[in-house]
């Protein structure tokens, strides 16, 4: 190419660059194109990713308290296994085992020669039973019977099972719980 065709070139562009922005200027602005639609004559456009924020997983490693089943359903579960021994020629389980560490209420003990029992009123029911240690509820065990000076001032230990889902891995705990001796509160009509 000779310098005569590139001074063409150049003036011609500078015509077209001079004459053509104040055209431009007057003309009204097209609405602006949403930030994430590349522009046609735009090469180097790149979309800016969108700001996703990801969920928290703190919570997902706090335990969850799984409930043991209704009263309902472990009178129904008690009562099968009832048959179930009876078919067998075993001996019956004991009806305390339908209720929960929590639902027991300790209203007594006392001395036999056999060794100390205690009195236990389940509430829903408002049942009392006659334990001794080792006698099984639905969520855990009598592990220990104490008295008093006298057989009013007595405790009862009990090991309780509590079911926890931490993810989803299922955690079983085991907690020592006192009761002590405690009169039974009438029930308000």
């Amino acid at each position: 190419m000779t310098k005569n065709k590139l001074e063409k070139i150049l003036v011609g562009a500078v015509a077209i660059a001079a004459f053509g922005l104040p055209v431009l200027a007057q003309e009204p602005a097209a609405p602006a194109a949403p930030a994430q639609t590349p522009p046609s004559s735009d090469p180097f456009f790149r979309p800016v990713p969108a700001k996703t924020k990801a969920p928290e997983q703190k919570d997902a490693d706090k335990p969850v308290l799984i409930p043991f089943p209704t009263l309902e359903q472990r009178q129904a579960e008690f009562q099968r296994s009832r048959q179930e021994a009876a078919a067998r020629g075993l001996r019956e389980p004991e009806a305390i085992g339908q209720y929960l560490v929590s639902e027991l209420l300790v209203t007594g003990v006392f001395q036999t020669d056999e060794g100390t029992g205690a009195f236990i009123l389940a509430t829903p029911t408002n049942t009392t039973f006659f334990v001794k240690s080792g006698t099984r509820v639905y969520n855990g065990k009598i592990i220990s019977i104490n008295t008093g000076a006298d057989f009013s001032v007595g405790q009862v230990g009990f090991e309780e099972l509590t079911k926890y889902r931490i993810r989803k891995k299922e955690d079983n705990r085991v907690n020592v719980i006192t009761k002590a001796v405690t009169s039974p509160v009438a029930k308000s009509k």
